[in-house]
């Protein structure tokens, strides 16, 4: 039991640390998106889908700019359907 709790408090942190890193880099998302590392696939007037082309992870942006990793029911990031993290991607 406690074994789980440290992996989610740890799981949590890294997943805030990651969010900040991604939100310093909002403004070059939006400013210059085809060029980036990140690839818009999903857009409407609440939320963006952002797919990061070097891990396949998608990200989900609100409104507010807030940025958080997709996760599915186990909680293991959502990854791009298709990607193969073993070929390699020029970004």
């Amino acid at each position: 039991m406690l074994k789980r709790f440290l992996l989610t408090v740890l799981l949590v942190a890294l997943l805030l640390c990651l969010g900040r890193l991604l939100v310093l880099r909002a403004g070059e998302i939006d400013e210059d998106l085809p060029a980036s590392r990140f690839k818009l696939i999903y857009d409407d007037a609440q939320y963006r889908v952002i797919v990061d082309q070097r891990t396949g992870v998608e990200y989900i942006r609100d409104a507010r700019g807030g940025i958080c990793v997709l996760i599915d029911s186990y909680g293991n990031p959502v990854l791009y359907p298709g990607f193969d993290a073993r070929e390699d991607r020029p970004v």
